[in-house]
């Protein structure tokens, strides 16, 4: 795909801005990596743009894969932190989502945008 990765990247950061996400940027050749973070929190999503020969790659690290957690906690005050969690997965289905349109209009948007 003949997308420029600085404007895509540029786009996909300032969609998380406009959410009110922190975002923190890197870049090494052809492939940019992002940490979004809510303020005040530490859970994050992860995001790489990448051109791989002719292809472009954006990958989302959204919901953890670690099994839900335990309801054991409820019983020693841990419901709130349960229900935190449970919360914070629930918008992060949702961003991610919202993302993947995002991202599908972008490209088509920035089409040829590429002087490689």
């Amino acid at each position: 795909m003949n997308v420029d990765l600085t404007l895509l990247s540029s786009e996909v950061k300032g969609f998380f801005e406009r959410k009110r996400y922190v975002v923190e940027y890197g870049r090494d050749g052809d492939r940019i990596s992002m940490i979004v973070r809510v303020q005040r929190s530490s859970e994050t999503v992860r995001i790489t743009i990448e051109r791989v020969s002719d292809d472009l790659v954006v990958e989302g690290f959204f919901v953890d894969e670690k099994p839900p957690a335990s309801f054991i906690p409820s019983l020693f005050g841990g419901g709130a932190f349960l229900l935190h969690k449970l919360r914070w997965r629930e918008s992060l289905q949702k961003l991610e989502k919202e993302f993947g349109l995002f991202v599908e209009v972008a490209v088509k948007r920035l089409a040829g945008s590429s002087h490689i």
